[in-house]
């Protein structure tokens, strides 16, 4: 909502403009909380035969907490006071204190976090958090205990389509997590040997389907067996899109390839296609550290379609008949060591589908 953001805009202001006195109105915002001072509603949560008040303002619910301020107008219970009464009876007084304490301080302890994701039946609030997270993902991706997130609720955060962060970043900290639940796992992955590959995979098999290249089907359109004459990619591949290239590189251990979102177009020839979310990529086997994924910088120079060549990644990557050569030109990073030509054993052309029942 546009308030909400409004508010979080005046907080963002606060913190960068008044350094440590923004954080003091912040302190402050939470005194009025635990205060009370001028409420006009009641939040009663827990038991019923021990329910928990929680003094709060109408006002701050309205910019701050829609789904609290709807409750707040559907009522018209009030005390001898004319102050409003929410009855919650089955979100615990622990629970409530993690989220009205966000709701007015923008603070969020980790810790008190997982007492809400351990509780099954409340979901309107686990949405709500999430719905804070989705917007602000540094509050936990970021946290000092980032790593002591339970695993069901790192799940619900990352399967969100609105999640402002790059999937590549919660990938990095999918693994960051996942490394941190064995405590056996070498600390220099240079030192890893393939059974801790295979203990890295087991910690983050629940993560796997919520990635793009998890949920969607792949369909192999280009295998070395077809051969390694242009046309026959051109035949097989032209106007395909979300399509992934991986080719082995000749006598080493590398990987390239890359991703094409818009495909090859013959009816280009010889012209630049522009998608702004290309990537190319080099994976070295069994060394996470020495991989690279190299984003599109020019989107004019991303995809060039060449009728006498295969798989053009503009000037940075691309083959005819069994040699790729890798340049630097429109792509953030050098795949290689070193430009110019090289040999590769195969290479195969994916494209990925949506499946239509996701």
């Amino acid at each position: 909502m546009e308030s909400e953001k409004g508010v979080d805009k005046m907080r963002n202001k606060i913190r960068n403009k008044m350094g440590n006195n923004g954080t003091n109105i912040l302190v402050d915002f939470i005194k009025l909380l635990e205060n009370g001072d001028e409420h006009n509603v009641i939040i009663e949560v827990g038991e019923s035969t021990i329910m928990q008040p929680f003094k709060v303002h109408s006002t701050v619910l309205c910019y701050r907490c829609p789904y609290l301020y709807d409750e707040f107008k559907k009522l018209t219970i009030s005390n001898d006071d004319n102050i409003r009464i929410i009855q919650k009876p089955q979100i615990s007084d622990k629970i409530f204190d993690i989220i009205i304490k966000y709701i007015y301080g923008a603070t969020v302890n980790l810790e008190k976090l997982k007492l809400l994701f351990q509780t099954n039946n409340l979901k309107a609030l686990q949405n709500y958090c999430n719905d804070i997270i989705a917007k602000h993902p540094n509050l936990i991706f970021e946290s000092n205990d980032f790593n002591t997130l339970p695993e069901a609720a790192l799940v619900s955060i990352i399967q969100r389509d609105d999640l402002q962060l790059e999937e590549s970043k919660v990938w990095d900290y999918v693994i960051q997590w996942g490394i941190s639940q064995n405590k056996t796992l070498p600390s220099d992955v240079d030192d890893w040997i393939d059974k801790d590959f295979q203990i890295l995979k087991i910690h983050c098999n629940n993560f796997y389907p919520i990635f793009d290249i998890f949920k969607f089907p792949v369909k192999i359109l280009w295998k070395n067996r077809d051969g390694f004459d242009p046309k026959v990619f051109w035949n097989l591949c032209d106007q395909k899109i979300n399509v992934v290239v991986v080719a082995k590189v000749k006598d080493t251990d590398e990987i390239l390839g890359g991703y094409n979102p818009i495909g090859w177009n013959s009816n280009l020839r010889n012209q630049y296609s522009k998608p702004d979310d290309s990537f190319i990529f080099s994976l070295k086997n069994g060394n996470i550290k020495n991989s690279i994924l190299s984003r599109v910088k020019v989107p004019s120079k991303a995809i060039y379609n060449n009728s006498y060549e295969a798989a053009c990644f503009g000037n940075d990557l691309y083959g005819s008949q069994s040699f790729f050569i890798c340049r630097i030109e429109g792509y953030e990073k050098l795949i290689r060591k070193r430009t110019g030509l090289f040999s590769i054993d195969d290479y195969e052309v994916f494209q990925i589908s949506e499946r239509k029942n996701i």
